[in-house]
């Protein structure tokens, strides 16, 4: 429907190295990144060496496309996640250590994202309580609501909807 072509789908949980990673998504390109627990997802990213791997096929021309989990882990921190607390930071108990993976693929100019920021969760007051709550007062988020987006194009960000 999307005239995409080919469509590979890649599961990083599921391969343990980089190469067999490299082998198992080919070329590319487009590399969209969806919805899921959001520590479980960088955990593997880094784990895999997915996160290395997203950057080649970057510098080669891919467009990264994130989905929830798949946004929060394009920004510089992934401590977003915690606001909500949707998401498991263990992945129930599939991760024992992983306060190494905060740190986001780190796409977006050193912008952090807050995805599904609707109702309550776009409020500025809200946001700002979680903040401090977390110790996350130096980061900067971008909160995206459900059908929004936001683009990085020549260093320049650009809201979507």
């Amino acid at each position: 429907m999307l005239n995409l072509g080919t469509v590979v789908v890649v599961d990083p949980a599921e391969h343990a190295s980089l190469e067999e990673l490299r082998e198992a998504v080919g070329e590319v390109e487009v590399i969209w990144v969806e919805m899921g627990n959001t520590f479980a997802l960088r955990h593997h990213l880094w784990r895999t060496g997915g996160d290395l791997l997203i950057r080649v096929l970057m510098d080669d021309g891919a467009l990264y496309v994130g989905n929830s989990a798949g946004a929060i882990v394009s920004g510089r921190s992934i401590q977003t996640a915690f606001w909500k607390g949707w998401d498991d930071p263990k992945a129930g108990g599939s991760i024992t250590d992983n306060s190494r993976d905060w740190e986001g693929l780190d796409l977006l100019n050193g912008a952090s994202v807050f995805p599904h920021a609707n109702g309550e969760f776009s409020l500025e007051r809200w946001q700002n309580q979680q903040r401090a709550k977390h110790g996350h007062e130096t980061l900067e988020v971008i909160p995206i609501a459900d059908g929004e987006g936001v683009a990085l194009e020549n260093g320049q960000l650009t809201f979507v909807v």
